[in-house]
């Protein structure tokens, strides 16, 4: 099991309204958070494991036609970003996204 499928399938998302983030420690202890949570999660994890890791936000992207093409476009999101030594350099990472670059 990747850390992004324990992420994506082991907690559940929630939309916090709240600015920041919460502690990792919280996020393991509820089994809840919001991407920001998620991210910082990972980042605490790969750190762990002696890997540069950053804290990215933005915007959610969803290139389409119809207003179904849309959902969830235009919303703000966050992720984290890995470096990978002799591979590919910093790598976007979304741990709650099944799609997402797993590690």
């Amino acid at each position: 099991m990747t850390l992004t499928t324990a992420i994506s399938e082991g907690f559940t998302y929630e939309t916090r309204l709240l600015r920041g983030t919460q502690d990792p420690t919280e996020t393991l202890t509820t089994g809840r958070g919001s991407c920001r949570d998620f991210a910082m999660l990972m980042i605490e994890a790969v750190r762990t494991l002696g890997l540069a890791a950053r804290f990215v936000t933005g915007y959610l992207h969803v290139p389409g036609e119809t207003a179904a093409d849309f959902q969830g476009g235009g919303h703000t999101h966050a992720w984290c970003e890995v470096y990978l030594p002799g591979a590919d350099g910093w790598s976007s990472i979304r741990p709650m996204a099944l799609s997402a670059t797993r590690i």
